[in-house]
């Protein structure tokens, strides 16, 4: 072939592509719209969950978590991990008539959730008595703090509750929470130990 030859070629090449500039990889496919309605805010131990996300064309949208240390997604199903805020992406990548969907994120709060401490003391107990073992446990399944309000009256070591005078004895038990639970309420109960 000639350069004249070629340098059509080249031209006709060029031109075409410069008119092929700015055409979507699915060119002449139908759009498509993501409706990813907002999740509600939710509380640290709740149960997996659905959320709803459509496409317009009627494909299935795939969720991911972008959060996945606060919550997992399967499918249409949420599972909450931790406390904190998590976040979701839906997109739906189209096929041969439809084009891909513009991604929809949506976020949603995921709080502490409350624990509670069962706390037991005896009704009465006796100076110079043995010492007593106490048993205090949180729901939510973390150590138990114990401490006297009444030291010169009763203290405490470690679990065991010994008698110090006679009086009334106040014991409390508190418990701090974490990352993913409140503090528990100091629970405390009284005892009247006899001289």
């Amino acid at each position: 072939a000639s350069v004249a030859a070629w340098v059509i070629l080249a031209l006709a090449l060029a031109a075409l592509l410069s008119s092929m500039a700015g055409v979507p990889a699915h060119a002449g496919s139908t759009p498509q719209v993501i409706r990813f309605t907002q999740p509600q805010n939710r509380t640290y131990g709740v149960a997996p969950f659905q959320i709803s996300a459509t496409a317009s064309s009627g494909l299935a949208v795939a969720i991911a978590s972008l959060t996945t240390a606060v919550c997992k997604a399967s499918g249409t199903s949420v599972s909450v991990v931790a406390a904190g805020t998590c976040s979701l992406r839906a997109s739906q990548a189209g096929d041969a008539t439809f084009a891909p969907a513009i991604a929809i994120e949506r976020s949603f709060a995921v709080a502490k959730a409350a624990q509670t401490i069962t706390f037991s003391l005896p009704a009465s107990v006796t100076f110079g008595g043995a010492p007593i073992v106490l048993s205090a446990v949180s729901s939510a399944g973390l150590q138990v703090v114990l401490a006297s309000a009444t030291p010169s009256i009763c203290e405490i070591v470690g679990v065991t509750l010994k008698i110090a005078g006679a009086g009334t004895c106040e014991v409390k038990a508190t418990q701090s929470g974490n990352g993913n639970y409140n503090a528990a309420a100091a629970a405390a109960l009284a005892s009247a130990p006899g001289t």
